[in-house]
């Protein structure tokens, strides 16, 4: 499975190596494929990331370069498939999920994840959703659609490693991580204020608004087994947020608490789209699963279609899911309480 997964990887880097129409041309990608080769990431997003015109050559180096700025790449994803795989009488996501959050996040994965997976859908001129295991996807285009595939299931893992504070825990009854059961409280919050579980006491707070984005957030402190977590809401959903920062600046976005900061919403801009913490998930799996279902080779295709089914709550017999559907809002609280 591996070794098919990486000769897709090398037909899509010759194709970042193809199209070369001159000396200084060829000599610039090599360049960028020198630097991806030594992880020099950052160095791929500044000579490539303010080009006012970027060739199919230049979206993927950047695809792959923000995946690993993130602390990814498209090998790390397939070996934590493999890993998930292999796991027997437990459940598969929840072990991708610990073997993809074993790698080394940043404040900045999650929106790194999410310019990875935007610099690939420039590629192909297509929606990939819609047309996945379509024969209307020309071979390259069925790379990079699968490619864009991994990068929303690495963000789903992402952000329940987000929402969590010790991922160790997740699926493993090795005891209740307190913050992942209050994130899950918070969204069951939102989506219920009277069903929250019995394990989580609400405590509304003043709302607050961040000075850069004029965004308002209403505050909640939810407390479980005496440990207390700090929650936003906009528009009666929990906010997906990442470190913490103060009102008035969100360039002081830091890992750890302080004195007068708040946890720091994704969204830094006024016409900033609201990121949630349910509807990331609710969007990244339902997509990011299927695109990876149907065009994934055929030997990951049952490792796949038995992580959805461990999403869904139901039964896998090794063909087939005892449950089926979307993967709503309401299924992914039910997961993240059942491993937690």
């Amino acid at each position: 499975m591996i070794k098919n997964i990486l000769m897709t990887s090398l037909a899509t880097f010759t194709l970042l190596m193809s199209g070369c129409g001159g000396d200084s041309e060829g000599e610039s990608v090599l360049a960028v494929e020198q630097m991806l080769d030594k992880g020099d990431f950052s160095g791929v997003i500044a000579t490539l990331d303010s080009k006012s015109t970027k060739s199919d050559d230049d979206y993927l180096a950047l695809g792959a370069a923000y995946m690993g700025k993130a602390g990814f790449s498209l090998t790390d994803v397939v070996n934590a498939l493999v890993v998930a795989g292999d796991v027997q009488n437990g459940d598969t996501f929840a072990a991708f999920t610990k073997a993809m959050t074993s790698q080394n996040n940043s404040l900045t994965s999650y929106e790194d994840l999410d310019k990875a997976g935007y610099y690939y859908s420039q590629v192909v001129p297509v929606n990939c959703v819609a047309k996945a295991g379509s024969t209307k996807l020309s071979s390259s285009e069925q790379d990079v659609c699968l490619y864009i595939g991994l990068v929303l299931t690495s963000q789903a893992s992402n952000t329940i490693s987000l929402l969590s504070s010790d991922i160790s825990k997740f699926g493993s009854n090795k005891g209740v991580d307190t913050k992942l059961k209050a994130s899950a409280c918070a969204m069951q919050y939102s989506v219920n204020k009277n069903s929250v579980d019995s394990e989580c006491t609400v405590v509304p707070e003043s709302s607050v608004t961040f000075t850069e984005s004029r965004k308002t957030y209403e505050r909640a402190n939810i407390v479980v087994n005496g440990d207390s977590y700090d929650f936003l809401f906009r528009n009666g959903a929990a906010a997906l947020t990442v470190g913490y920062c103060p009102l008035d600046d969100f360039s002081k976005r830091q890992s750890e608490e302080a004195f007068g900061y708040l946890p720091c919403p994704i969204s830094e801009t006024a016409n900033a789209e609201d990121v949630t913490a349910a509807g990331v998930l609710s969007d990244t799996l339902n997509e990011g699963l299927d695109l990876v279902q149907n065009l994934a080779p055929s030997e990951m295709q049952g490792d796949v279609d038995e992580f959805k089914c461990d999403v869904l709550g139901g039964n896998f017999d090794g063909k087939y899911c005892s449950k089926d559907g979307e993967i709503t809002k309401e299924v992914v609280i039910n997961y993240l309480n059942k491993n937690n």
